[in-house]
């Protein structure tokens, strides 16, 4: 029995895989959640594949704006300190957002577009209201595990200019340009933005909670999951959006190895939260179980002042 190649390559690439699963007879044809898995992950991977390729492309155009205020191609290792050199303050603020080296940060054409040095708008000061990050991160704080992991959910299906003024204050946390935050840089905005109460936790508990890794440093993702209720709230929508993230299999609920995804915690903490958010008892999350883990954040301090 000979097979025939897939493509010039021999290889197929993750859509040709799909039609050729979706082309099949109903005889031939996989399992109905095995073809689901098929179509949402290669459109997923598909997705994932053209942000990047467009977030190359803006790195170009930021080396090209470089160019033409520095003279000469941005060196890795000093670049920010150069950018830094630029007297245009709005050349700087866009220079430093399309040279990013992490590709999720980096701005998009859009933004790029509506960027004041693009439109010719002239030079204003533009600090970002950081006083309403340091607030949230305590708000965070104040969240249990599981309430965290939602939020994160959320903030991970944001996008466009939903994410404009978060990246924007984040660029004024990382104060070294290198798409992450220390505790010391953390501590510096706290004490040059203080919060309307830091009575209880100290500034290295509320780091703790902010790197969910443990890495000693928090990227753009993780400052996400802190400010997203301040900064745009949480939606129906964007409730929607995170529970069909979480729900791998897309069997309408999320079950204890779907929140360990998102949840850093042991499977009895697991089974706990589980069981405390599972309101009808049948050992998973629905959606509306899920949209309860929000309706139980606690009160912003912000509202309390």
């Amino acid at each position: 029995m000979s097979c025939k190649p897939l493509g010039a390559a021999g290889a197929a690439s993750p859509l040709a895989m799909a039609a050729t699963v979706a082309a099949r007879s109903p005889r031939q044809r996989a399992p109905a959640h095995i073809r689901s898995w098929v179509r949402d992950h290669t459109w997923r991977l598909s997705g994932r594949i053209i942000a990047l390729l467009m977030a190359s492309d803006m790195w170009s155009a930021g080396v090209v704006l470089f160019l033409l205020y520095v003279s000469e191609f941005p060196d890795m290792m000093d670049m920010h300190d150069q950018i830094r050199t630029i007297e245009n303050p709005h050349a700087r603020e866009l220079l430093l957002c399309l040279l990013q080296v992490d590709p999720w940060l980096r701005m998009s054409a859009d933004e790029a577009f509506e960027h004041p040095w693009t439109r010719g708008v002239g030079a204003c000061a533009q600090t970002g209201d950081l006083q309403r990050a340091t607030t949230s991160f305590l708000d965070f704080y104040r969240c249990d595990k599981l309430q965290r992991a939602a939020l994160t959910a959320v903030a991970s299906q944001l996008c466009g200019q939903q994410l404009h003024q978060m990246r924007n204050d984040f660029l004024q946390l990382d104060s070294k340009g290198n798409g992450v935050v220390t505790k010391q840089e953390l501590v510096a905005i706290f004490e040059a933005n203080p919060p309307p109460s830091l009575k209880d936790p100290s500034l290295h508990e509320i780091f703790d909670q902010l790197d969910s890794n443990g890495s000693g440093e928090f990227k753009f993702t993780e400052f996400q999951a802190a400010v997203v209720r301040s900064y745009i709230g949480i939606s129906d929508e964007a409730m929607q959006a995170a529970f069909h993230a979480l729900d791998v299999d897309s069997s309408g609920t999320i079950s204890q190895e779907e929140l360990s995804r998102v949840m850093q915690a042991s499977n009895e903490e697991l089974m706990s939260y589980l069981a405390h958010a599972d309101f009808n008892g049948d050992g998973v999350l629905d959606f509306d179980e899920f949209k309860a883990i929000f309706a139980a954040l606690p009160t912003s301090l912000a509202d309390t002042v």
